[in-house]
């Protein structure tokens, strides 16, 4: 009887060890999966970081476009207006110059 207590013994233990080497396998890759995951998240974090300061840089670029083809576009409105300013200031000198030749005529005629 004390034998085969003996050898319940020695199997329930060997039956625990074995659990324990399982609990412990399972405990190891668990974390290496944890590690796994965080180090994927990580990299993914990383990738979007990088694609985030690209998009960051292209805004920038094309907002310093804009800003340009904006001033460029003012200063031919500018230069515009100071045509047409000329140019209306040579129409009333012409318009001008035509009434007095005009009343010049009226008077050479009267």
């Amino acid at each position: 009887l004390a034998k085969e207590g003996s050898e319940q013994v020695a199997s329930l233990q060997q039956s625990l060890t074995e659990e324990q080497e399982r609990r412990s396998e399972l405990q190891r890759n668990h974390e290496a999966a944890l590690a796994a995951a965080q180090e994927a998240a990580s990299a993914e974090k990383k990738v979007l970081e990088e694609k985030v300061k690209e998009l960051e840089e292209a805004q920038g670029q094309q907002e310093a476009k804009l800003q340009q083809q904006c001033a460029e576009v003012s200063a031919d409105r500018d230069g515009a207006l100071e045509r047409l300013k000329a140019a209306d200031d040579a129409k009333a000198s012409l318009e001008q110059r035509l009434a007095e030749a005009e009343q010049n005529l009226r008077d050479r005629e009267a």
